[in-house]
């Protein structure tokens, strides 16, 4: 992968059906986990700590800040974040890949210089099945 400029990550919310692109990025934070299961016993090998293959949940929080592109996006998130709703989101990382799938916001924020264009910053948390192709 080449040196990409941060603009050229992407933030797309699902509006019927559609991808549209929230915003530029600034800055991007992606965490990703899994849950493991402890299935250690009496008989383990040594007593070493014994853990249960592809069992287990994963989960992924997506911290972003960009700059504003489209308006509908925009209000889509402020109503989303209010009621706490469940929406399919796109990063794109060009070049590299992209994460998609069911997210919750957990933090939405807003700014603006009045110099400058106006900014926001959102965390997502994976509610749902979630991709990287």
């Amino acid at each position: 992968m080449t040196v990409k400029k941060g603009s050229a990550y992407l933030l797309k919310i699902d509006i019927s059906s559609t991808f549209t692109t929230i915003g530029g990025m600034k800055s991007v934070s992606i965490r990703q986990g899994r849950n493991t299961v402890d299935v250690t016993n009496a008989d383990s090998s040594e007593l070493a700590r014994e853990l249960l293959s592809t069992a287990g949940s994963k989960n992924c929080s997506i911290s972003f800040s960009g700059v504003f592109t489209d308006a509908a996006a925009d209000a889509a998130l402020q109503t989303d974040f209010m009621a706490g709703t469940l929406r399919d989101f796109q990063v794109v990382l060009s070049d590299y890949g992209t994460f998609e799938g069911g997210f919750v916001i957990t933090q939405l924020d807003h700014s603006g210089n009045f110099d400058q264009g106006g900014e926001f910053s959102i965390t997502l948390e994976s509610g749902d099945l979630w991709t990287f192709t």
